[in-house]
């Protein structure tokens, strides 16, 4: 009992367990897929995660999480590619350029620029056309039937 520390009403204590990254982690979620449930920017997750005092409340931050896992494909997005790496890897497995991957799926290259900072979204369709246009790569790339 010599070694314990009590904080009066728990100040200056951050519980790590119910921090937003924490949260976001636990629910599988990126931080692009995390700023679309909460309707913000990633810039602003990003900034919350770093100063756990800032932002929205936990439960309010787990209840949008968890409505934002409901409403969207569990498939698209989720996978180790997207999940992990940026937009822009994908784009260099296409062997294509900003300007040459904007146009292909129908936006301005500042607007791609965007979707490769994670400062806007890329929609669940462009992204599951975007997966299958790199699996389809790797099929030829490896050999097999896409």
């Amino acid at each position: 009992m010599d070694n314990v520390v009590a904080y009066p009403n728990n100040e200056g204590v951050v519980d790590d367990a119910h921090t937003i990254r924490q949260i976001r982690i636990r629910k599988g979620l990126s931080i692009v897929q995390a700023a679309a449930a909460l309707r913000t920017t990633p810039s602003n997750i990003e900034l919350w995660e770093a100063n756990p005092g800032m932002g929205p409340k936990r439960f309010v931050v787990s209840n949008h999480f968890d409505n934002f896992l409901r409403e969207n494909d569990p498939g698209c997005g989720k996978n180790l590619l997207f999940n992990r790496y940026p937009l822009s890897l994908a784009r260099d497995i296409l062997s294509l350029n900003v300007e040459e991957i904007a146009a292909l799926f129908g936006y301005k290259k500042s607007t791609w620029q965007k979707f490769e900072s994670h400062t806007r979204v890329l929609s669940a369709d462009d992204l599951a056309r975007l997966e299958d246009m790199v699996r389809e790569r790797f099929s030829v790339v490896c050999g097999q039937p896409g």
